[in-house]
């Protein structure tokens, strides 16, 4: 049975650790083409994932303010664009994706948040750092390549929600010098050590 680590290390990453108000203030969601009516769709979805970008909450609450800005939410949109976007599946072929990206009024999304009483999440956000450890019952390996559509998946989410993220990036040298049963037993201190000031170390074993 496979097992898998996730270590989460929070990271002061100061050039990476700020969110620009243009990735702030846009959502992107697949569509299945460039039309109005499935653009119109779309269109809400992307407001409550700038929301939750903002705000930083996982669900964002109903509310009176929340039903009248996502019934129009299209007159909040200041500019759209599409973009093809290309994942692995996880039989190693290639989907492409046709998504919509839209960026709205920063100041109308500020009202929204105001009204409806929601919390501000700052823009200065320490970035995360991702070691994943997986355990296929033979060995420990770090981040394997045969789960990059997982690893895309993570990044694509942390995205969605505003949250900077980053993955260590080690030389040949490094690999060997790191013990996979220790960093799987717990052991963080290198993990901290090499890189910049940590606001703390989270570890999940699922």
């Amino acid at each position: 049975m496979k097992k898998l680590l996730l270590i989460i290390v929070l990271l002061h990453l100061p050039i990476n650790g700020t969110l620009a108000d243009d990735a702030l203030y846009s959502g992107e969601v697949a569509v299945p083409s460039q039309g109005e009516a499935d653009r119109l769709e779309a269109v809400p979805e992307a407001l409550i994932q700038v929301l939750q970008k903002v705000t930083g909450q996982r669900e964002v609450p109903l509310s009176e303010t929340l039903d009248e800005a996502l019934t129009n939410a299209g007159n909040l949109v200041l500019s759209f664009r599409y973009r093809n976007t290309e994942r692995m599946t996880p039989d190693g072929d290639i989907s492409r994706e046709l998504r919509l990206v839209a960026q709205f009024m920063q100041s109308e999304i500020d009202d929204i948040v105001r009204r409806a009483g929601l919390p501000r999440w700052r823009q200065e956000r320490p970035a995360v750092q991702l070691w994943v450890v997986v355990d296929d019952g033979i060995k420990r390996e770090l981040k394997p390549l045969e789960y990059t559509y997982a690893w895309q998946s993570m990044e694509e989410v942390a995205a969605m929600r505003g949250l900077p993220v980053s993955w260590p990036e080690l030389d040949e040298e490094e690999v060997q010098l790191i013990d996979m049963r220790l960093v799987w037993g717990g052991f963080t201190d290198y993990l901290v050590e090499r890189g910049a000031p940590a606001d703390g170390v989270a570890i999940v074993a699922v």
